[in-house]
């Protein structure tokens, strides 16, 4: 229950200062939690020094291995405009490659498609997709932290 309550507190405070308040709260009550639970639930004060320490040393260790990457992930859509690409039947991605792992799924609409796409911030990726009459569109996208957007360029 510590383990779960830490990664959820380290979680929501990076989640806040990447889009500070919110989540602030969140963080802080599941620290919170810790401590009050800690000192009603056990007498000795040796369980509550072990019990705090475990939990600072994976609080720590979280933070020095940069197991945070949960929270570097990010997921948008963009529509695929039907007067720029003359998509034809069926659409599909024949490539993708990037520096760190990612996804590029198709979603068709009424009207159009769409790209789900998803990546993690400082990470590069490229990837084509082809229609039924083999027309390739190959593009590239990153995560600009700066605008807080995806950028998505055609090749």
């Amino acid at each position: 229950m510590f383990i779960e309550l830490v990664l959820l507190g380290i979680g929501y405070i990076n989640s806040a200062i990447d889009t500070f308040p919110h989540h602030l709260l969140s963080g802080i009550s599941c620290f919170a939690i810790i401590i009050v639970v800690t000192l009603c639930l056990f007498d000795k004060l040796k369980y509550k020094l072990i019990t705090f320490a475990l939990c600072l040393i994976i609080i720590i260790s979280t933070f020095i291995l940069g197991i945070n990457k949960a929270n570097s992930k990010y997921e948008t859509y963009r529509m695929l405009d039907s007067n720029e690409f003359a998509l034809v039947g069926e659409v599909y991605v024949t490539s993708f490659a990037g520096t760190d792992e990612g996804h590029v799924e198709i979603i068709k609409g009424e009207d159009a498609y769409s790209l789900k796409i998803t990546g993690y911030i400082g990470a590069e990726y490229e990837f084509t997709i082809t229609d039924e009459n083999d027309n390739e569109y190959s593009f590239e996208y990153h995560y600009d932290k700066e605008g807080k957007t995806v950028v998505l360029d055609k090749k």
